[in-house]
């Protein structure tokens, strides 16, 4: 495929990456499908690497369409969380630049200083000795 040239008309571009997705999602059984990756979307519009991918995206003119392409490849990763074995999508999710978010740490309740404690005497009281104790 010819290098993306950045004059490239906004809906040339589109058109490229909606027929990416229409592959990358083909859920034919029939056919053996890819899941939409970064990667898989560069090559397919012709880049020769991320670095220039990353490049283009940050180009105020068509850069938003690439954004918003990358977004759709998110949701797809974002969606497979809720599968059985989310670990690779929790990987390409990372990669992608999400973290996960500390939890708060909770506040400990008030130290108490001092507990008064009263003994309450129940029942029979306790032998002094062995003398007083019968069997």
């Amino acid at each position: 495929m010819k290098r993306l040239p950045y004059f490239l008309h906004k809906t040339t571009l589109v058109n490229l990456i909606e027929s990416y997705f229409i592959k990358a999602l083909n859920h034919d059984k029939s056919k053996h499908h890819e899941p939409p990756t970064i990667s898989g979307l560069a090559l397919h519009l012709g880049f020769k690497s991320k670095e220039d991918f990353d490049k283009f995206e940050n180009r105020a003119r068509l850069g938003s369409t690439l954004t918003q392409a990358r977004f759709r490849i998110m949701a797809y990763y974002e969606s497979r969380l809720h599968y059985p074995a989310p670990a690779g999508a929790i990987f390409a999710l990372k990669s992608m630049g999400w973290h996960e978010k500390p939890i708060p740490a909770k506040v400990a309740p008030r130290r108490v200083k001092s507990i008064k404690v009263k003994l309450v005497e129940s029942g029979p009281k306790p032998a002094s000795s062995e003398k007083e104790v019968q069997l």
